[in-house]
């Protein structure tokens, strides 16, 4: 690759570095045709990861970027300074501890030495030669034997989660590389003060994170092989000062890698050292009491992992008696033992043997008693792994509380042991029996210790521990309530009292007794004792007398209250707290506490107190001999070789690898299945928004149906009430065509018959044939006139049309428009003109003269006009008079064609009874029926009209609902 080329290329990655695209750097830069090296890349992997781009670091390390090449001590230092200079809050932190707990002059611009000593006062040991070399700038290109460790803390101290974790994937120790940084995060957190909640939750939860990662991958371990898994644990670290992981675990409290099966496994071997697992702790602890049972093997017996096939039984034998006597549990058992005897001796030797006068024998022998275990307690703070003296008792005084108490009890033991001398003052004896016997105390509250190795017990012991502390928070709130009783007492019961110092021993004398339920009432009257009956001030023994007052009693009420009520049950309810938290962990607080009591006596000498003293001495001159240079030997490299500590660490990183592997396809089938669960309701969803639609198209359609049903009937209906109509019409036309033709006889009325059946016709008012005159040229609307045609069937999908009548049939109405507005046809209030006046039946033949046919045929008009207008006048009248039907039974004849069709049959059969009249009355009561009969069909057809409009009105407006869904 040419250097014009190149220089694009790492413009483009620059790029693609600035928009945060990964995968066009992988698709476009990153190809088989171009390679590049470690100087190509260093700037834009030290640019990656300043800024937390792990795919792009990623992608470097694919592609040709040598991690051991590019980390240099100039560029860490680099790195150190420029995330410190920074104004984030891990920066800020950073520069505090470093101010705080190392000797940096800049805590801005720090060297590598600096972090280091900042590491170790963090994790507790930390060995990193090549950081001891960035003295100025002569070290700048010394590089890093694990350059991926030296990130990884460098990530961890900045609180960069993500490079962290992606830099302790590529590490070679993961397991103990994660208790480290759980141990920083932790020391990070404790060392924030209280209002920084929100970061100490955020450093807490990292801490979590990485002690989960540390016990998957031992758990990954004890899956494929337990051995190794349980050496993985036991295995020393050099870069930590040959701390092993449980070490380091306990360090950083990390209590769920304590409590995990790896690690229990490792800390039961440990506590047996070789005795076969199961054997029961009696079987132990009688071998203790009575050694002559210890070769029987029903008793103890030894694993076949650490047995001696070599040899005959006395080497055997001997064996399995350094086995069972160097085990923790054995020490356990016999450090027991001999501390109760010690507890026996020293309590009768307070009660019974102290005496002024001499020292007795008893006393000698706790005299040295107590001088071993002070002894002891030296030994076992200086057997510390840290280098310096105060190093040392700084771990010795947080390893344990139970240290914190040896000591104090030790000091008190001690000072009574040196303020002993024979025939001493009383004042001197008496400050030597105190001493003595609050030693005694201690020394029994040092048998709790014994009570972690029970799985019952050890739990409640922390309880105990827990509550001890809230009890001190309680009492500061409880003494304020007792001194403000008991002040204020003591003011009005002794109002003229001088100053002296037993005021203080009754202002909590008596508030604090009555607590208990101790309430000194006779105090609170102010009952006047022996010698203040006569008003006098002082009784017998020269005290003060009370004075009476009502308020004591009351602040006694209120104090009580408070007290025993509000406050009491108060630290119940703490009390009750921290026991259900303790108990829903009792197990994994258990196994955490038995880690430290396995590891104290594994660490102990093989004999007993009494007896240490011999082999403290052994130890101390072999310690003398070591210092000599003759003496002095090499060190073998601990107890594994150096190619199985090899074997192992790289066992230990492909299970790490595998672990990550196994997450990332966790959380991939983890998206997969979100993915899949999603698609699944987007599917569901869809398949229930599509039978929606079906189930309201179909409810639609049988509406539509039901709708059309209905109509159809009403139709149907209509129709079969103007046929009944027009039938009506026709037997009229041919009543009257009969009557004629009896009336003129033979042929003579032929061309009048025709025009009276013409004129008997319903009439149209004026208005509706005025309406019918355009419509002239289209075709007219059929309707069916016989009573056995079945009625057209009309969709309501479709347009309604009404085919008109025959033209002999014709009613004139208006064709309907879907879009027109419905209106209500009226009736025309004017008289229709009057057809000609049929010639009388009987009358004579007309002359023959035409003259005279005209001036008759003018009487007659004249007077059937007259008397036509006269009925009229009559029958307007009459019909002013009678009732007018409502508005429900005009709609209900209009559109329900059974009222019109009955309405119809009864005008039909008034027409029949009316015949009795004279001739002129019937024919015009019949013209205003056939009126009327008009009017009532021109209704219904109104009414049909507006009906159909409406339907064609609702369908265009009818929302669309498979549409809508």
């Amino acid at each position: 690759m040419d250097a014009k080329r190149l220089d694009d290329y790492k413009q483009q990655l620059q790029l693609s570095m600035t928009w945060n695209r990964p995968d066009i750097a992988a698709e476009k830069i990153f190809t088989e045709e171009h390679q590049w090296g470690t100087e190509n890349l260093d700037k834009f992997a030290l640019s990656a990861i300043s800024q937390e781009k792990i795919e792009f670091l990623r992608l470097f390390l694919k592609n040709g970027l040598i991690m051991r090449e590019f980390l240099t001590v100039g560029r860490l230092r680099s790195l150190y300074r420029e995330s410190l200079a920074a104004s984030s809050q891990a920066s800020l932190q950073v520069r505090k501890l470093l101010a705080a707990r190392t000797r940096c002059r800049n805590p801005w611009e720090p060297t590598l030495a600096d972090i280091r000593v900042l590491l170790r006062k963090l994790v507790g040991k930390f060995h990193a030669p090549s950081m001891d070399k960035d003295v100025g700038t002569g070290g700048d290109d010394e590089q890093f034997e694990r350059p991926f460790n030296q990130l990884f803390f460098w990530a961890v101290l900045l609180c960069k989660q993500d490079t962290a974790k992606f830099l302790w994937e590529r590490t070679d120790e993961s397991v103990p590389l994660a208790l480290a940084a759980s141990k920083v995060y932790n020391e990070m957190a404790r060392a924030l003060s209280s209002h920084e909640d929100g970061r100490k939750r955020m450093l807490q939860a990292y801490k979590d994170e990485f002690e989960d990662l540390a016990v998957h991958v031992v758990e990954e371990c004890q899956m494929v092989d337990p051995s190794k898994a349980e050496l993985l644990i036991e295995k020393k670290v050099e870069a930590f000062g040959d701390f092993n992981c449980l070490e380091l675990a306990a360090s950083a409290n990390c209590k769920k890698f304590v409590s995990c099966n790896s690690s229990q496994n490792s800390i039961t071997s440990r506590w047996l050292n070789g005795l076969m697992h199961g054997t029961s702790n009696l079987r132990i602890f009688l071998c203790v009491v009575l050694p002559f049972l210890l070769p029987f093997e029903f008793l103890v017996r030894v694993e076949p992992s650490v047995r001696l096939d070599e040899g005959g039984r006395c080497a055997q034998l001997a064996h399995k008696v350094r086995i069972y006597y160097t085990a923790p549990v054995t020490k356990f058992f016999a450090n027991a033992i001999w501390y109760v005897i010690f507890i026996f001796l020293y309590s009768w030797f307070i009660l019974f043997e102290m005496k002024a006068a001499s020292i007795s024998w008893l006393e000698w022998v706790i005299i040295a008693w107590i001088c071993v275990m002070v002894v002891e307690e030296i030994r076992e703070m200086f057997s510390s792994k840290a280098d310096t003296v105060q190093e040392k008792l700084r771990d010795w005084w947080g390893f344990s509380a139970w240290n914190r108490l040896d000591l104090f009890t030790m000091l008190l033991a001690l000072i009574g042991i040196f303020l002993r001398i024979p025939e001493a003052t009383d004042a001197i004896t008496t400050g030597v029996r105190t001493c003595y016997i609050l030693a005694g105390v201690l020394f029994y509250l040092r048998v709790f210790r014994l009570y972690y190795a029970n799985s019952y017990l050890g739990p409640k012991l922390v309880m105990i521990q827990k509550m001890v502390k809230e009890l001190l928070f309680y009492m500061s709130i409880l003494i304020v309530a007792l001194l403000t009783y008991g002040v204020a007492a003591q003011a009005l019961l002794y109002p003229t009292r001088d100053f002296t110092t037993s005021i203080f021993v009754d202002i909590v004398y008596y508030p604090y007794w009555q607590i208990y339920g101790e309430i000194y009432l006779e105090v609170a009257e102010a009952t006047p004792p022996e010698g203040c009956e006569d008003g006098s001030t002082v009784d017998s023994s020269g005290k003060l007398c009370p004075t009476h007052h009502s308020l004591v009693l009351l602040l006694l009420a209120v104090y009580l209250m408070v007290v025993n009520v509000l406050l009491i049950n108060l630290l119940i309810a703490i009390f009750s707290n921290i026991f259900k938290e303790i108990q829903n962990n009792s197990v994994e607080i258990w196994k955490f506490n038995m880690y430290f009591l396995v590891h104290e006596y594994h660490t102990r000498p093989v004999l007993a107190v009494p007896f240490v003293i011999v082999e403290d001495v052994f130890r101390f001159i072999r310690f003398l001999a070591c210092r000599l240079p003759c003496c002095r030997k090499g060190k073998e490299g601990g107890q594994l070789l150096a190619s199985f500590r090899h074997e192992l660490m790289v066992f230990e990183s492909e299970m790490a690898r595998r672990l990550m592997a196994m997450l990332k396809a966790k959380q991939s089938q983890t998206l997969e299945m979100r993915v899949k669960t999603v698609t699944n309701s987007q599917r569901e969803e869809a398949d229930l928004r599509n039978f929606t639609t079906h189930c309201l198209s179909l409810v639609n359609t049988r509406q539509e149906l039901e709708t059309k049903g209905r109509i159809e009937q009403r139709i149907q209906s209509i129709y079969s009430g103007l046929d009944e109509l027009y039938k009506m019409c026709d037997r009229i036309d041919e009543r009257f065509d009969d009557e004629r033709h009896q009336g003129s006889g033979g042929g003579s009325g032929g061309g009048d018959r025709e025009g009276s059946a013409t004129s008997t016709k319903p009439r149209l008012p004026p208005a509706a044939a005025a309406a019918a005159a355009p419509e002239a040229s289209q075709p007219p609307l059929q309707l069916p006139s016989g009573s056995n045609k079945r009625s057209p069937t009309v969709s309501v999908n479709e347009d309604v049309q009404l085919e008109k009548p025959k033209p002999s049939k014709d009613l004139g109405l208006p064709p309907i428009d879907p879009d027109a507005r419905p209106q209500t046809p009226k009736l025309q209030t004017e008289p229709p003109t009057p057809p000609p006046a049929p010639t009388p039946i009987g009358a004579a033949p007309a002359p023959a003269d035409e003259h005279q046919e005209v001036e008759a045929e003018r009487k007659r008009q004249r007077r059937a006009e007259k008397e036509r207008r006269r009925l009229e006048r009559r029958m307007r009248r009459r019909s002013r008079s009678r009732h007018r039907p409502s508005d429900d039974e005009e709609e209900r004849g209009a559109v329900g064609g059974g009222g019109f069709a009955y309405q119809t049959l009864n005008d039909f059969n008034d027409f029949g009874a009316a015949e009795a009249g004279t001739e002129e009355e019937r024919l015009v009561d019949m013209e205003r029926r056939l009126r009327n009969m008009e009017a009532a069909t021109t209704d219904s057809l109104g009414s049909i009209e507006k009906l159909l409009r409406q339907i064609v009105k609702d369908r265009s407006s009818k929302p669309d609902y498979a549409r809508l869904q």
